[in-house]
């Protein structure tokens, strides 16, 4: 019995190793399917990531693309209040000149004017220094009636031809 049952016994180890090696077989082949899914949704995920990563890169360059034509658009309108600016600058240094020069003529008229009242003045006090008749006295009466009337429209003739010709401009 002792050949017999080591027989068995060799049957049964070979059985065991051989349900063992069937198992691990079985076993690698689940194991090997599970990899295979898991590779299958790994790649699954490599795809939809290449896929958003072209979006975002697409949707990146759009943005850089309207970001690039807002900071150019906003350059230009910035050179346009600079060249607006400038012009401004210069047509205030003009206008402060002319009202400079403006003033300037102002304050010259006004001395003109200054010295053309006060000849005016003196002109006119002259006039009437010059034109002061004195009264009659009783000593002219008697004498000089008739010839004082000549004497009296030829003075005043002349102090109008001496006021005109002082007053006529050269």
């Amino acid at each position: 019995m002792i050949g017999k049952s080591s027989n068995e016994e060799s049957q049964l180890c070979f059985s065991y190793s051989k349900q063992k090696n069937l198992h691990r077989s079985t076993s690698s082949r689940a194991i090997a399917v599970q990899l295979n899914g898991a590779i299958q949704r790994f790649k699954q995920d490599l795809k939809n990531l290449r896929s958003s990563a072209l979006a975002l890169s697409r949707d990146f360059q759009h943005q850089c693309k309207n970001y690039l034509y807002q900071v150019l658009t906003a350059v230009q309108k910035i050179q346009l209040q600079n060249e607006f600016l400038q012009e401004f600058q210069t047509n205030a240094f003009e206008l402060e000149q002319s009202l400079q020069e403006v003033n300037e003529k102002y304050q010259k008229e006004k001395e003109k004017r200054r010295v053309l009242h006060n000849s005016l003045v003196e002109l006119r006090g002259n006039i009437r220094v010059h034109c002061r008749i004195r009264p009659v006295l009783h000593f002219d009466t008697a004498s000089a009636e008739s010839s004082s009337h000549d004497r009296t429209s030829t003075l005043l003739s002349n102090i109008y031809l001496n006021w005109a010709y002082k007053t006529l401009p050269t």
